[in-house]
Parts: C-alpha cells; structure tokens; sequence
C-alpha cells in the first residue's frame, strides 16, 4: 500500500493534469513528450535527484533507490 500522503499527491496529480489536458484518460500518468509516450528513465533520473536536492539530501540518489525504500516500507511490488 502507499504511504497516504503520496497517494493524493498522485491523486491531486491525476486531476491537475486532466484538467490542464496534459494527462488524457488512455494516456500515462508520467507522459514524456506527447501523453502516448511514457516519462524516458534518463528525464525520471533528473526529476528524483532535482527532488533530493530540494528536500536538501545530500546523498545520491536515484528512481532505484526511492523504490528499494518503498519495498522495504512494505509497499506491493506490483504497485511500485
């Protein structure tokens, strides 16, 4: 299960996006170029270490790392 507050993070996320038409209704929550296409994992490498840096972490980082953490938090692995 997610921790609740990343849950309607993701939510909130979810809604913005279709009310903006970024985000279409068979289109991926994280859209990379066009809403047909996913995020590239070189774009989501950045966003994760851009987030480290502004919640002032100065260990490295990366979308492998935050998962681990959600594994060893008890979240699904199907869900992450």
């Amino acid at each position: 299960m997610l921790p609740e507050g990343l849950l309607i993070l993701l939510r909130d996320w979810w809604r913005a996006g279709r009310q903006q038409g970024v985000l279409h209704l068979d289109g991926w929550m994280f859209p990379g170029r066009n809403a047909t296409v996913p995020i590239s994992t070189r774009q989501l490498y950045r966003v994760v270490v851009e987030a480290a840096e502004a919640a002032d972490i100065s260990k490295r980082v990366g979308p492998h790392s935050f998962a681990t953490h959600l594994l060893e938090d008890g979240v699904d692995i199907h869900v992450i």
